[in-house]
C-alpha cells in the first residue's frame, strides 16, 4: 500500500504541472514510470545490454534511501528456456 501511495503522489504531482497522461493508466504503468524517474518501486529493471545494467546500479537514480551498495544479477536466459 506505500508504494500505491507514493505512486498517486507522484501521479498527482505530474498532472499538477499539466501531464494527465499516466491518470487513467493501469498500476503497472504507473509504477515503470514513476520507477525510472526515481520513485522507489518494488519493480526490478531487466536489460540486455550489461552498459545499461551498470548505469541504473551506479548512477544515483534511486535516491537518497539506497545504502550505497548495486547488485547486477546476470541471467542465462537460454539456459532457463530449456529447463
Amino acid at each position: 500500500m506505500a508504494f500505491d501511495y507514493l505512486i498517486s503522489l507522484f501521479v498527482d504531482g505530474l498532472a499538477s504541472i499539466g501531464n494527465r497522461e499516466l491518470i487513467a493508466s493501469d498500476r503497472r504503468t504507473k509504477l515503470e514510470f514513476a520507477r525510472h524517474h526515481g520513485v522507489p518501486s518494488p519493480l526490478i529493471d531487466l536489460t540486455r545490454s550489461p552498459f545499461i545494467a551498470l548505469w541504473f546500479a551506479f548512477s544515483g537514480v534511486r535516491g537518497s534511501i539506497d545504502s550505497g551498495e548495486a547488485v547486477i544479477y546476470a541471467i542465462n536466459c537460454d539456459y532457463l528456456g530449456n529447463l
